[in-house]
């Protein structure tokens, strides 16, 4: 019985073209071994399900593509991308997120492969990565800036003669941190801050130890919060504006303001403890010079030679006492009152006569700084400007009611 099975199953593949010996005997059992019923019944529809439907091999080619899936969208990596957005700013989910397709889409699909297969290891290791670029890529500048208060930063920049950068910033503004990023890293930028300015930056909404500094220099400016960020340009001696930058996110603007600035510097002032110095050391007027004791003077009017002695030092003191010109002005005649600003940061106000030549300045300015100086005005458009010639008088230059500043000359 069984060889005529055999024989059944061997006419049942020949007829069909069956390659399936498992599936010619199952035809024909199912037909009780009727080979024309089994025939007919493989044409009618068993040819299709009869043939082989998946290669065994085929979960081998398909069994990286779902882990593949996984590392790209899988809950593990979804978890890792939003923990940023925990973050008060914000700003680094966004572009935390932004680099993921560019590193998925490379074409080394080994390397990827092997991440996969290594669980996610390395992937997390790479994450981590990026997230620490990404903050040192907005970070702000601290190498840059000066550590203190807004009046600390000023007596600093006055100490060394440079011009006071004071850069005011909103940490829910994204251009704040866009301009960390392109104009405060940019090598030429940051080049131009170490060699002409000192760089303040404060928060507009930062408190610290209590002090609202941001708010006090955004209300002393009148800066607008919805223009942020701003960068001033500040004379750090009399605390004048000397130049305002809305919104400054090109690095281009920064450096041309720092040529702008780069051909003059703000006034020096002088050491409190020089200038004291200078004047003890001093020799007093005549007129105020003490009167000796009673003794000395009766023995200095029976001795001849003390005499000639005393009239001697009078003449020499005379001769090196500097001349002066007149500064007060005559009856009826018009005055000029301005304002003189010291090296050491005192301002006096002085009359002179404004027909009379701006020379009687100058010798009031000598009497008090002995060392080189130049007197600088404030022109139109607020730039400084020299005045060199002496013999031009006070009305000649318009300087009624002005603030007239002494700069000291290095060179």
């Amino acid at each position: 019985m069984e060889g005529d099975h055999d024989a059944l199953v061997c006419q049942f593949m020949q007829v069909t073209a069956c390659i399936s010996l498992s599936d010619a005997a199952q035809h024909l059992a199912s037909c009780s071994w009727r080979l024309d019923e089994a025939v007919n019944l493989y044409f009618a529809g068993g040819a299709a399900s009869s043939a082989p439907v998946v290669p065994k091999d085929e979960p081998a080619v398909r069994a990286p593509i779902p882990a593949r899936s996984e590392t790209i969208y899988g809950p593990s990596s979804s978890t890792a991308r939003r923990q940023p957005r925990v973050r008060p700013t914000g700003w680094e989910s966004e572009h935390d997120d932004a680099p993921a397709p560019a590193a998925e889409g490379h074409p080394r699909r080994r390397r990827r492969g092997e991440e996969c297969t290594s669980g996610g290891s390395t992937t997390d290791q790479a994450g981590k990565k990026k997230k620490k670029t990404l903050a040192e890529l907005f970070r702000a500048p601290v190498e840059l800036t000066y550590k203190g208060r807004f009046h600390d930063a000023k007596a600093h920049a006055a100490g060394l003669s440079r011009w006071l950068l004071v850069n005011v910033q909103a940490s829910g503004e994204f251009a704040s941190h866009q301009q960390n990023r392109d104009v405060w890293a940019n090598e030429l930028v940051a080049q131009a801050v170490r060699e002409r300015f000192v760089l303040w930056q404060v928060d507009v909404d930062e408190r610290e130890d209590g002090l609202d500094e941001g708010g006090k220099v955004s209300c002393y400016y009148k800066l607008a919060h919805d223009m942020m960020p701003h960068v001033l340009v500040v004379d750090p001696v009399t605390g004048q504006l000397m130049h305002r930058m809305r919104a400054a996110t090109d690095p281009n603007d920064m450096i041309a303001v720092a040529d702008k600035f780069a051909e003059r510097r703000p006034v020096m002032p002088a050491k409190a403890t020089k200038h004291r110095a200078a004047s003890s050391a001093a020799p007093p007027p005549r007129g105020k010079q003490e009167a000796p004791p009673v003794g000395t003077a009766a023995s200095s009017s029976s001795d001849p030679s003390a005499t000639t002695a005393t009239k001697r030092v009078e003449t020499a003191a005379a001769a090196v006492a500097p001349p002066t010109c007149e500064m007060a002005p005559g009856p009826g005649e018009k005055l000029c009152k301005l304002r003189v600003r010291l090296p050491d940061g005192r301002a006096l106000t002085k009359q002179f006569g404004a027909q009379r030549g701006v020379a009687a300045l100058f010798a009031f300015c000598r009497s008090e700084e002995e060392r080189p100086f130049r007197l600088m005005r404030l022109a139109a458009g607020g730039s400084m400007q020299q005045i060199g010639d002496e013999n031009v008088s006070f009305d000649d230059l318009g300087l009624h009611m002005s603030t007239v500043f002494m700069v000291l000359s290095w060179s």
